[in-house]
């Protein structure tokens, strides 16, 4: 089953069974992987949300019961039926975003995909599905948030720059043309081609 996982992906179930047994919990739950992946990869949540490590896993960790007894770690706890549908969400993400690996980005977001109360408190944090595909979804997501970019840098520029630049981009294009015109610069005229078309009698 984690043939394809990383090591960092491995380490994170570890913490994850780590978290059951400390709150006595008979099954690996959706949010004791959370708690994993702060305690393993952390920096693949700070990716994604500026969140304080802390204050996260206060939040995912009052979705835990706490049992009287703590688990011995020689003790091998299965994951709950969530945290299994999680775990293969994960793959089915690895697959498409193109990846080979299953790492911890994979694992967040099958947590994700799983929708259970833990991605509700993840949401609050501005960690949802779309935005973390966005973030490593390799080439797609770089274009994604380059377009992003790009829309925020052109809302900057005034309107009449880019008309007035959609007017130059246009002239290169063209054989021959003569443009003139007024920007926030003052008067402006632009010469495109070689020569002036003949004239025609």
């Amino acid at each position: 089953m984690f043939e394809r996982f990383t090591e960092k992906a491995r380490r994170t179930i570890f913490f994850a069974r780590h978290e059951a047994s400390q709150y006595g919990s008979p099954f690996i739950e959706a949010p004791h992987l959370i708690l994993g992946l702060l305690r393993e990869s952390y920096p693949t949540i700070r990716m994604v949300s500026g969140v304080d490590r802390e204050t996260l896993q206060q939040a995912v960790a009052a979705l835990c019961t706490k049992s009287s007894e703590v688990i011995p770690s020689s003790v091998d706890l299965p994951v709950s039926h969530a945290c299994r549908r999680a775990l293969a969400f994960a793959a089915e993400e690895s697959e498409r975003l193109g990846h080979r690996h299953i790492g911890p980005e994979h694992l967040l977001l099958g947590v994700l995909r799983e929708n259970g109360p833990e991605a509700q408190v993840l949401a609050g944090f501005q960690i949802e599905l779309k935005t973390v595909r966005v973030t490593f979804g390799g080439e797609s997501g770089k274009v994604l948030l380059a377009r992003a970019a790009a829309e925020k840098l052109l809302a900057q520029v005034p309107q009449e720059r880019l008309e007035a630049a959609i007017r130059i981009l246009t002239g290169l294009s063209a054989e021959y043309c003569e443009m003139s015109g007024v920007s926030p610069d003052g008067p402006f005229a632009y010469t495109f081609g070689k020569e002036p078309p003949a004239a025609t009698t």
